[in-house]
């Protein structure tokens, strides 16, 4: 029985509550963040994706993407794009920085995407975007970062349900959003 195989896999990997669930509804990031280490986390950053959508791109096709979903998704999958946010601006900022430190890219897409952040009554969010505001300056460092620090060793804790998990995911591979997908995976 394929179930039952399936189950013992998890309970084998140490996903003792998460086999109570039928297997389509575990995250296969949680399978990811035991098989592979932190390093990997902060490399993805860095290392480019060929024949990809950048991560401005991806980002705006996501956000439309998620603008179209039916009401009862919709609010789970809002959840999703301030996260989505910040680690598309660190990735670009991570970039910028190994490419020698030219911020246009980061600070560019700061502009286009962080007033639909800041608007609302979330004094959190607007506090994590104006020190993203603050890491565009060429002098800041992302090590000095206490938001990147946070968003780059910790997964996202994304509360959805099964169906929005697997229609994200569906639409980022579909779409060949590889970047965020990869993003996806490792941080939520």
């Amino acid at each position: 029985d394929v179930n039952a195989t399936a189950l013992a896999y998890l309970r084998s990997r140490g996903f003792a509550p998460a086999a109570a669930h039928p297997p389509r509804e575990v995250k296969i990031n949680e399978m990811l963040a035991r098989d592979y280490g932190k390093a990997s986390r902060y490399a993805l950053h860095i290392a480019p994706t060929a024949n990809t959508p950048s991560y401005e791109e991806s980002y705006v096709k996501l956000g439309a993407w998620i603008k179209s979903r039916p009401a009862d998704q919709l609010r789970e999958l809002q959840n999703l794009l301030f996260p989505m946010f910040i680690h598309c601006f660190l990735a670009l900022l991570t970039q910028s920085q190994a490419e020698g430190n030219d911020r246009s890219a980061p600070t560019r897409f700061l502009e286009q995407h962080a007033q639909e952040h800041r608007s609302g009554s979330n004094v959190e969010k607007r506090r994590q975007v104006d020190e993203l505001i603050k890491l565009a300056n060429p002098d800041a460092r992302i090590s000095d970062s206490q938001i990147a620090k946070i968003y780059l060793s910790q997964r996202v804790s994304w509360v959805c349900s099964a169906i929005s998990y697997e229609s994200v995911a569906n639409f980022l591979v579909d779409a060949k959003l590889h970047r965020l997908l990869r993003l996806l995976m490792l941080y939520f």
